[in-house]
């Protein structure tokens, strides 16, 4: 009768163990898929005013719906005499219309 509660012990212990390891996968899964890396080809003003085609790429936060936009290292010249701006690569947040 001993031996029957010790094997009763183990097999919970067992299964509460597998549960846990089966949650803590599911969660390092769900982590790993909040973030989402989106192409696109959208239409872009110039200084012009004219309408041109660009190809840009978001990251969209599953988790909060927040969205940012990929914005490349460049240098913007400035007027004569002036030094040039650095753009640092960075995602910044795109402001979203409801």
């Amino acid at each position: 009768m001993k031996n029957k509660w010790i094997a009763v012990a183990v097999l919970v212990a067992v299964l509460v163990v597998a549960a846990f390891a089966q949650t803590a996968q599911r969660s390092s899964i769900a982590s790993s898929q909040r973030y989402q890396l989106l192409s696109a080809q959208v239409e872009e003003q110039t200084v012009d005013g004219t309408d041109v085609p660009a190809h840009v790429v978001f990251l969209l936060d599953t988790q909060s719906g927040q969205v940012f936009r990929y914005q490349d290292a460049r240098l913007l010249k400035g007027k004569e005499g002036e030094k040039p701006m650095a753009i640092h690569e960075k995602f910044y947040p795109v402001e979203i219309e409801h």
